[in-house]
């Protein structure tokens, strides 16, 4: 597996997803919900998002799973297990469970970055009018660790999501990274009542904050710049990073 992560830590969270509620039939049911949904877990994080890409994780480690979580009869679930399991799992009990788990095992550093993540998974709900469910999740970046999450039922509804995340989020003083979506004064309220900082996109959907902050690259003078170059996946790519004072009265209004 490619995840690098302590034993203690994945049994304390193998623990508490024993507490979920488990809608199978008892008759027939050979792996218990926590063994199913552990290995969904490990999957995501070694980047293996759909069924399929799940079923080629656990059949890539099927010998380490098996001594890391003696399953009965060394038997693992198979790719319709899981796929049966998560049509059937109440997503909300699970992003209730995850974030308490995660107050109590993941220390949360002043300055630290928190980034948005959102992952769609596609056949987790039978009605054919709803085909995937769209997990949105707060991320400590320097940790590679996912700290709390919530379900929207399509992208539409993420920006409240987000903004209760963040007004859930334990900590103070650390990082927001989002995306345009999530440029909305009323999500940054909600940040800066944690004492904290951000940096978001601009784009389109704030038409005029736009034209202003091209305003400021274009006219203004840079505090400090910096670029870096790094081969990715045989491209070579350069990024440049640009620090103006604010102008144009940005701070009032954002």
């Amino acid at each position: 597996m490619k995840v690098k992560i302590k034993k203690k830590i994945i049994f304390d969270l193998y623990a508490e997803l024993s507490n979920l509620t488990d809608a199978r039939r008892k008759q027939g049911k050979r792996h218990k919900i926590e063994l199913v949904i552990m290995i969904v877990i490990l999957s995501i994080m070694s980047g293996h998002d759909g069924y399929h890409a799940i079923g080629d994780f656990i059949n890539k480690n099927i010998e380490e799973l098996i001594v890391l979580f003696k399953p009965k009869k060394n038997r693992l679930p198979s790719f319709s297990t899981v796929r049966r399991v998560m049509k059937e799992l109440n997503f909300d009990e699970l992003c209730l469970l995850f974030e308490e788990w995660a107050k109590k095992n993941i220390q949360i550093n002043k300055k630290e970055w928190i980034s948005l993540d959102g992952k769609s998974m596609r056949g987790t709900i039978s009605d054919n009018k709803r085909k995937f469910v769209n997990l949105v999740s707060l991320f400590c970046v320097e940790k590679k660790q996912v700290f709390s999450m919530g379900k929207v039922d399509d992208k539409s509804n993420e920006i409240p999501k987000v903004q209760e995340l963040i007004e859930k989020f334990p900590a103070k003083d650390v990082i927001f990274r989002m995306d345009a979506m999530h440029c909305q004064k009323k999500t940054i309220k909600k940040i800066l009542k944690k004492d904290s900082f951000y940096v978001l996109d601009v784009k389109e959907n704030q038409e005029r904050l736009l034209k202003k902050v091209k305003y400021i690259c274009e006219y203004f003078p840079t505090i400090s710049s910096d670029t870096t170059e790094e081969k990715n996946r045989g491209r070579l790519e350069r990024r440049e990073v640009s620090v103006y004072k604010e102008g144009l009265d940005l701070k009032y209004e954002w």
